[in-house]
């Protein structure tokens, strides 16, 4: 077991197969290796099957801050 969030139980093989399909959608939307992606994301499933895939893709991933608030200048 890889993650337990909530209700939902996530494998490796599972967190494998889904951070791959992440990396060919980055890949096919263009993004390349040493590239940045930004991640806004809250704690979960979503957040490493992103994390992993940008970074399986040799991408830096970015993560931000969910909880941030827009400042005004």
């Amino acid at each position: 077991i890889a993650l337990i969030c909530d209700d939902e139980v996530l494998t490796y093989g599972t967190l494998r197969a889904r951070a791959s399909a992440v990396a060919r959608a980055l890949q096919a939307s263009g993004v390349r290796a040493g590239e940045r992606v930004a991640i806004l994301l809250p704690n979960g499933a979503a957040y490493l099957e992103t994390f992993f895939g940008a970074t399986a893709l040799g991408a830096i991933a970015v993560p931000l801050d969910t909880r941030a608030s827009v400042m005004r200048t």
